[in-house]
């Protein structure tokens, strides 16, 4: 993949962008607050039980992490993701992602129908099903961009790439992957891309409860290719090709597009939720009573 390019073409005397480096953070800050939050009124104040999330965040595991990645490595190597260029790599992968999300949303949303029917369940295995890109993807990745920063502005270039043990194809491999996109990427991308996942945890409550519907018989079984199309839609502007901007008019552009898209998503769920889903998001719970976490105690009496 990097064939006519070495360590000797590389700049040695770069570093990061102090902005860079606060961008991330903030990046980062914005996912955390964003999860934090809805977690908090979910279970605050829809009442959400703690089972719902564990089936969205198993759901994530299995078909998402487990299952697309399987999937993109048994391809033939025409049809993998990484031997493509451009604007094919983006949609493949989506469509690889957007499959198994709707199995993961159509089987998450069948096991919890029965036991758990409260609106705070549905919003919970959303968000389950969200965290994992959302929040551990972005958090992590967050994470490691901030410390190779600070690696590369306090040790040099020089020492990560030639005096870390590194082979020369690693090397190169590091540089193209990583480190070029730290560097060169325009600063405030790494805060739309914070801004852009965050999207995506909130998309995937709203793509749950539509499936939830769909599962509990009040709308009809297409809407389950529709969140499949809402969901492949949602991914291509921003979510996988972040890193490939160049200049901030670039990154602008298709956060824009993409910000529009998760406005009108989110107005037509709102119109959803109050036509066909009894209104679950401005549901009155006051009184409503749940099952509550069992003490070992009372396991230990049974």
């Amino acid at each position: 993949m990097n064939d006519g390019f070495d360590l000797s073409m590389i700049d040695m005397s770069q570093t990061v962008p102090d902005s860079t480096a606060s961008l991330i953070s903030a990046g980062g800050m914005v996912i955390l607050s964003v999860f934090l939050v809805l977690l908090f009124v979910i279970f605050i104040r829809y009442k959400a039980k703690i089972m719902p999330l564990i089936a969205g965040v198993l759901g994530y595991v299995i078909f998402i992490f487990m299952g697309s990645n399987f999937v993109i490595s048994i391809l033939p190597d025409f049809a993998r993701p990484d031997g493509m260029t451009g604007g094919m790599e983006i949609c493949m992968t989506s469509l690889v992602m957007t499959l198994f999300y709707t199995i993961a949303r159509i089987c998450v949303a069948n096991i919890i129908k029965d036991r758990y029917k409260g609106p705070g369940d549905v919003f919970i295995a959303g968000l389950g099903l969200g965290v994992g890109d959302g929040a551990v993807y972005g958090i992590t990745t967050i994470m490691a961009m901030s410390v190779l920063a600070s690696s590369i502005n306090h040790a040099g270039l020089e020492e990560l790439l030639l005096n870390t043990g590194l082979s020369a194809d690693a090397a190169v491999d590091l540089y193209v992957s990583t480190i070029s996109p730290l560097i060169h990427v325009p600063p405030v991308v790494w805060l739309l891309m914070g801004i852009s996942l965050s999207m995506d945890m909130i998309m995937n409550i709203g793509l749950m409860m539509i499936c939830s519907g769909v599962a509990d018989g009040k709308l009809d079984g297409r809407w389950y290719a529709i969140t499949a199309v809402i969901n492949f839609v949602m991914l291509i502007p921003f979510t996988f090709n972040s890193t490939n901007y160049t200049t901030t008019a670039q990154a602008v552009v298709p956060f824009v597009i993409k910000a529009a898209m998760f406005a009108a998503f989110a107005y037509m769920v709102l119109r959803i939720d109050k036509e066909k889903l009894g209104s679950m998001l401005s549901k009155d719970l006051k009184g409503y009573t749940y099952e509550r976490m069992p003490r070992f105690g009372n396991l230990r009496k049974k």
